[in-house]
């Protein structure tokens, strides 16, 4: 298999990045207001209180008067935005409330009681830069767990379809690991295929020493075997298989 990778970090990586794709077009329409907005006085023509499914959603709907362009005409325009209930119990219908709309488009308005064009716009920054925060974050992780998903998928393969043959360890490359205390080396292995051809393998990060005196590692040492594809034994690893006990990314030299 030529490409593997975790779509446990994939899939939340899509979601978050949509999810900030999807914030981007009310904060265009808040900068917009914020850059060349008009305040004005609007008055209060409906207060409702809708229920989405099993959530409550307060809004306020208004009216006010903009000018149509460059001419002195003006226009009486409506626009509805989301309210709290504290608000929602201090104003009335006919009251006047503060709007900011947009001069080229006032259509695009926004009720600013208590500044809120401000914060509402602080607000949307700091959730889009958290999504894309987290969705560059599960992206890193997923690009980092790739060697490890294509290793597991190609020794799945093999361990299934493979067939297997003695191996010989001609040379190994030791080295410690990060934490200082365990060692490991890099292992070259030769066999002979079905076909009679000699193949050579490179093995990474067999546990030595004390740590190598058990389990898998010991195998590796003692009774090297090298498990290949009938059709192509240059697709080919050293048994026994060793996803479950790799050595995630984080913790190579």
């Amino acid at each position: 298999m030529k490409f593997a990778i975790n779509i446990s970090f994939v899939v939340p990586a899509l979601i978050v990045i949509s999810a900030s794709i999807w914030e981007y077009s009310p904060i265009r329409t808040l900068e917009t207001l914020k850059s060349r907005g008009v305040a004005t006085e609007g008055t209060i023509v409906g207060l409702r209180t809708v229920k989405p499914r099993r959530s409550v959603v307060y809004k306020l709907d208004y009216q006010f008067e903009a000018k149509i362009g460059s001419s002195a005409q003006s226009a009486t325009y409506q626009g509805t935005d989301d309210t709290s209930f504290d608000i929602l119990q201090r104003s009335k219908i006919g009251g006047s409330v503060p709007i900011v709309y947009d001069p080229q488009d006032p259509k695009t308005s926004i009720e600013n009681i208590e500044d809120k064009l401000h914060h509402r716009y602080i607000f949307r920054v700091f959730v889009i830069m958290l999504l894309f925060s987290l969705g560059f974050w599960f992206f890193v992780r997923a690009v980092m767990w790739m060697p490890v998903d294509r290793r597991f998928y190609r020794e799945r393969y093999l361990l299934r379809w493979g067939r297997a043959a003695p191996a010989t360890i001609v040379h190994k490359s030791e080295y410690l690991l990060r934490n200082g205390l365990t060692r490991a080396a890099d292992v070259t292995y030769r066999f002979t295929d079905a076909e009679g051809k000699v193949v050579e393998g490179l093995r990474r990060r067999v546990l030595t020493g004390e740590a190598g005196m058990s389990g898998n590692a010991l195998k590796v040492w003692l009774s090297p075997t090298a498990l290949f594809d009938p059709r192509n034994s240059a697709k080919n690893m050293l048994y026994p298989a060793t996803f479950l006990d790799c050595i995630s990314p984080d913790e190579e030299t």
